[in-house]
């Protein structure tokens, strides 16, 4: 209740690293102050790209991998942590990753162009890119509302606004990455066939 226990897993060392993070629930003006951002985070935010990452799961695929050779092949079969476990192949991973550009300037657009993370470039072996931009803006009422949407038409149920949207014109890029995964599922473990792959699909 008065604080967080942060827990990062090693895989490889099988050894977990633990940090406690308490919480001055009893000064609740520090705690405020702690979580007010600071005007330079607020304008690296307004100068930055927006990015969201999600995985599509919706054309994924799963196939069972086969050993040996041709004539002789079989069901592949390896021992995990003391589990036999059959061996799957995923194919059809899609990592999407959708970046918004319409609150930046001209110059703040040109700067973040090109930049890629590491994550980014280890998965992008196969890319597509692709853009969705908003409504032609034929006549701008201001800079943040360019088709002129009114107060009442915009809280209006009744009113078809078509094509426009309140704001700048939507610019959106998206990006698909697509890789295959392997996967180890054994029905005498605990876990149930979901229970196993849905964890694996959201960490991926």
């Amino acid at each position: 209740d008065e604080g967080a226990v942060v827990m990062e897993v090693d895989h490889d060392k099988q050894v977990v690293y633990t940090e406690t993070l308490a919480l001055a629930l009893h000064e609740p003006e520090l705690l405020l102050a702690a979580m007010q951002p600071t005007e330079e985070h607020v304008a690296g935010r307004l100068t930055s790209p927006i990015v969201s990452t999600h995985l599509d799961t919706r054309n994924i695929a799963f196939e069972r991998n086969k050993s040996g050779i041709w004539g002789w092949r079989s069901e592949k079969m390896e021992v995990v942590s003391g589990y036999e476990a059959k061996v799957y192949s995923a194919s059809n991973v899609e990592l999407v990753t959708k970046t918004r550009t319409e609150h930046l300037s001209d110059q703040d657009k040109s700067r973040s162009k090109g930049s890629k993370t590491p994550f980014h470039s280890f998965l992008g072996i196969a890319q597509q890119h692709g853009t969705h931009n908003g409504a032609p803006v034929l006549q701008a009422a201001s800079p943040t509302n360019p088709t002129a949407i009114t107060p009442e038409e915009y809280f209006d149920p009744h009113f078809d606004l078509e094509t426009r949207n309140i704001g700048r014109p939507i610019e959106m890029s998206s990006k698909v990455q697509r890789f295959k995964a392997t996967l180890w599922l054994c029905e005498q473990h605990p876990l149930s066939l979901a229970e196993q792959v849905t964890p694996i699909i959201d960490l991926m």
